[in-house]
């Protein structure tokens, strides 16, 4: 009788030993598929993936919603990021040791199910298998996925089965050994910001275990940080049994004002804007013509990208442009000669552009605001030619050349579309002295030789970043 005590007291010493350590950590990221399947048959097979992988206990998985929950936190986006570099960012951002991702696609009759698991910390793939289906699509899903699931890690499913040839007496014996002294402690933490990382010993604190993480007892080397904040790094001990709190607000880390941090992403932007042009002195003079239309496109170039400038430069931008615009006479005009005439203008713009939001922004410690403000000031070369049908004069193609100085108000819609494109909405003035106007007998169009203008006009602009 004793040696049976013995013998069941080593098995459940033995038994409790195995079961107290801790599983390997797993989340299972969205499979992959070609156009054979949807977005729905997707997300399908991979719940019931995790589904299959839970019930084998080898791994101790993260539940769908709470994956999702945490990584809608972070800011991270699963549609579209399907690499396994994707499903490693991700990992990291959910605290697990490892990633279940895949693949499904199809030749001719037989479904190809590709399947991974990747290491976290190495970002290398642990284990990898291939496996081939042939049926139809329900069959996918009843069979085909807990088939190379167990090709992958060479489990199947545990089913739990009372074991009626288990004799009662021995059944009794084992449930009175008395239970082992705890081996694990717990760690609370209250941490700001929340969404802070935590490492301990190298191992990453999962985020939904913060508040009640479960560690073998001993003595930890630990790590809090956060983009933007002072890293916190102590040394941490845990007694059996016992629970420790660890409450730590990060302080902000001052950066100072570099260059990197004030370049703009693109270099090269493509540039359009369009809008009303109300002519003074000619073309228009004020009496001759009415307000007319001007539409412009080129590049935008940031110098920064291209030229190391001071801080206080560089949201300095080159524009180069050119445009078409075009108006129309008063009527009735001067007894009506003017009636239908009209006056187009080819211009070429070179602008120096400089955001004023964007350096006060940076100057105290924000990112780039999406409604700024700007400035414009450069150069316009104006080609102009008239058409008066009801007068007998025709008239040379003239020249004029300037300054051209605007104001405006941009918004960025990078949180809309993806891309950092630009609206704004700009006004501009160009004071021009324009060459001799002379018909084909060399008569001057202005007979006391004043052949200044001005323009004011309100632009409405669209950047892409290319």
């Amino acid at each position: 009788m004793k040696r049976v005590i013995n013998v069941a007291l080593f098995i459940s010493i033995i038994f409790s030993v195995c079961f107290s350590q801790e599983r390997t950590t797993i989340a299972v990221y969205n499979l992959r598929s070609t156009s054979i399947l949807t977005q729905e048959e997707v997300e399908i097979l991979t719940n019931h993936l995790r589904s299959i992988l839970i019930n084998y206990q080898k791994y101790d998985c993260l539940d769908r919603n709470r994956m999702d929950e945490i990584l809608k936190e972070q800011g991270f986006q699963q549609s579209g990021c399907t690499s396994e570099m994707c499903a490693v960012e991700a990992g990291q951002l959910l605290g697990v040791q490892k990633m279940l991702t895949g693949s499904v696609g199809k030749f001719g009759k037989l479904f190809t199910i590709e399947l991974q698991i990747i290491d976290i910390e190495t970002s290398k793939i642990d284990q990898s298998s291939t496996y081939y289906f042939e049926g139809e699509m329900e069959k996918l899903l009843t069979e085909g996925i807990k088939l190379s699931l167990e090709k992958l890690i060479g489990s199947k499913q545990i089913v739990r089965k009372t074991d009626k040839s288990t004799p009662e007496t021995s059944i009794k014996k084992i449930e009175k050994v008395e239970p082992q002294e705890p081996q694990f402690g717990y760690i609370t933490f209250k941490i700001e910001p929340s969404n802070a990382r935590v490492v301990i010993d190298n191992k990453v604190v999962p985020k939904y275990q913060m508040d009640n993480y479960k560690i073998i007892a001993g003595t930890y080397n630990m790590q809090i940080s956060k983009t933007g904040y002072k890293s916190y790094i102590d040394v941490v001990s845990i007694q059996k049994g016992k629970s420790v709190v660890i409450t730590k607000s990060l302080e902000p880390e001052e950066k100072p004002i570099v260059i990197d941090s004030l370049i703009t992403p693109s270099k090269i932007s493509i540039y359009v804007n369009a809008g009303p042009i109300e002519p003074w002195g000619d073309p228009g003079s004020g009496a001759l013509f009415d307000m007319g239309i001007r539409i412009q496109g080129g590049t935008q170039l940031n110098i920064s990208n291209w030229i190391e400038l001071p801080a206080v430069l560089q949201p300095l931008a080159a524009e180069v442009m050119v445009g078409y615009g075009v108006w129309n006479a008063k009527k009735p005009g001067f007894g009506g000669v003017y009636t239908d005439a009209k006056t187009s203008v080819i211009s070429v713009l070179a602008l120096g552009r400089y955001d004023v939001t964007d350096l006060i922004m940076k100057a105290i410690g924000f990112e780039y605001p999406a409604l700024g403000i700007f400035g414009v000031a450069g150069l316009q070369y104006n080609l102009q030619s008239w058409d008066f049908p009801n007068w007998s004069r025709e008239f040379e193609t003239a020249s004029s050349f300037g300054l051209n100085l605007g104001v405006g108000v941009k918004y960025n819609l990078q949180s809309m579309v993806g891309k950092p494109v630009e609206v704004d909405l700009r006004f501009t003035q160009g004071v021009f002295i324009m060459g001799d106007v002379k018909d084909q007998n060399g008569a001057p169009f202005y007979p006391n030789d004043d052949y200044s203008h001005i323009e004011n006009g309100l632009l409405f602009g669209v950047k892409y970043p290319l």
